[in-house]
C-alpha cells in the first residue's frame, strides 16, 4: 500500500464538495494527497496512479557506525480505484494498489534488498451533511520481502477521516489511522498503531493554495490553467514483515520474522502539468532528507544521510 507507515492519516472523500462556481470537487486524500478537482457524477468513477522515483547514493549508518552506502535505490507503485455509487451521497471503493522500495545494499547491512506490498482497497465515501464528508477504508493485504510469503505478511490497516468544508477555498480534515503492525514494541507516535491527524486546505490568492495534509504538505502555485508548479515534503514508506529465515540470510537470526518499519522523509520542488480534465503528470525532485528502517521488535534502527530523488507520476481520473 502506497506510503503505508505510522502516519497513517485519512483520506477525504472526493464526492460531493461541489465549488459554487466552478461546479467541481476538491479531492485532497491524506494517503495519495489527490487534490485534482472532480466532477460530481452519480456513475461508477475510476482513479489510477502509477508512480517512479530514483534516490542516488548515501551513507548507512548504525548509531555512529558506518555501515556503507545505499546505491541504486528506487520506488515503483500502481493503484486502481472504482467508486460505485450505493444509495444517495454514499460510494462505495473497491480497488487494488501495488508498492515496491528497491535497495542496493552493502554486504552485512542486516536489511532487506526489497520490500514490497500488494493490498485490496475497500471503502466508503460519504456526504453526511452539506458541510461534513466522510471516508472509511480498510487495506488487507501482503507487506514483506516476498521472499517467503506467509500469513504473517497479512495486514490490515484502516483510516477513517471527515472534511469540514468552510467554503470552496477552505476545508478541514480530522481522522485516525490504524495499523495493526505497529503494536509491538511502541516507542513513540511514530510507532503507535493509532495515528491521528489534523490538516487544511487554504486557497489563500487566486493562485495560490496551501495543502497542509500529511503524508504531502505543499504550497501550490497555478501558472495557468494546465500548468501548477508546488514546493513541500513527503513521507513515504510502511511497516513489513520478514520472512522465517530473513535473518539467517543477512548473519542476525534475531532478525527472522521480525517488523520492519521504513521511514522516507522528502523535501523539493515539482511540476504538475495537466493534458485535460481526467489526465495528469507530475515531476519532482529534491533530497531525500532522511530513511530509517527500523526493527520495532529489536530496538535495532540504521539510517541513511541525505541524498537526492527525482520522480515522475502519472495520475488519471475519470
Amino acid at each position: 500500500m502506497a506510503a503505508l507507515l505510522a502516519v497513517f492519516v485519512f483520506g477525504a472523500s472526493h464526492l460531493m464538495a461541489s465549488d459554487p462556481v466552478t461546479n467541481t470537487t476538491v479531492t485532497p486524500d491524506w494517503l495519495k494527497v489527490d487534490v485534482e478537482p472532480r466532477k460530481v457524477d452519480s456513475g461508477i468513477s475510476h482513479e489510477f496512479n502509477a508512480t517512479y522515483s530514483y534516490v542516488g547514493d548515501s551513507k548507512l549508518k548504525y548509531a555512529s557506525q558506518n555501515m556503507g552506502n545505499i546505491s541504486n535505490s528506487s520506488r515503483a507503485a500502481a493503484s486502481y480505484i472504482a467508486s460505485i455509487p450505493i444509495v444517495e451521497d454514499w460510494h462505495f471503493r473497491v480497488g487494488a494498489e501495488y508498492e515496491r522500495y528497491d535497495f542496493g545494499l552493502p554486504s552485512s547491512s542486516w536489511l532487506p534488498n526489497r520490500l514490497e506490498s500488494a493490498d485490496v482497497v475497500l471503502g466508503v465515501d460519504a456526504n453526511l451533511s452539506e458541510k461534513w464528508l466522510m471516508r472509511a477504508e480498510i487495506h488487507p493485504g501482503i507487506y514483506g520481502d516476498f521472499q517467503q510469503i506467509t500469513m504473517d505478511n497479512v495486514n490490515i490497516p484502516a483510516i477513517i477521516g471527515f472534511t469540514y468544508l468552510v467554503d470552496s477555498k477552505l476545508q478541514w480534515f480530522f481522522g485516525l489511522g490504524i495499523d495493526p503492525r505497529f503494536g509491538v514494541a511502541i516507542k513513540d507516535i511514530w510507532s503507535s498503531p493509532v495515528f491521528p491527524g489534523i490538516g487544511v486546505r487554504w486557497q489563500f490568492a487566486d493562485d495560490w493554495t496551501l495543502m497542509a495534509v500529511l503524508p504531502k504538505p505543499e504550497l501550490e502555485y497555478k501558472v495557468n490553467e494546465q500548468l501548477e508548479a508546488f514546493a513541500g515534503g513527503e513521507i513515504l514508506g510502511g511497516n513489513y514483515r520478514m520472512g522465517s529465515h530473513f535473518g539467517d540470510h543477512v548473519g542476525r537470526s534475531d532478525l527472522n520474522n521480525e517488523d520492519l518499519s521504513y521511514r522516507e522523509i522528502r523535501a523539493g520542488l515539482g511540476l504538475r502539468y495537466k493534458f485535460n480534465p481526467a489526465f495528469t503528470v507530475e515531476a519532482n525532485g529534491g533530497i531525500v532528507l532522511e530513511r530509517e528502517f527500523r526493527y520495532s521488535g529489536r530496538d535495532l534502527t540504521l539510517e541513511t544521510e541525505p541524498a537526492p530523488y527525482a520522480a515522475v507520476q502519472l495520475k488519471a481520473n475519470f
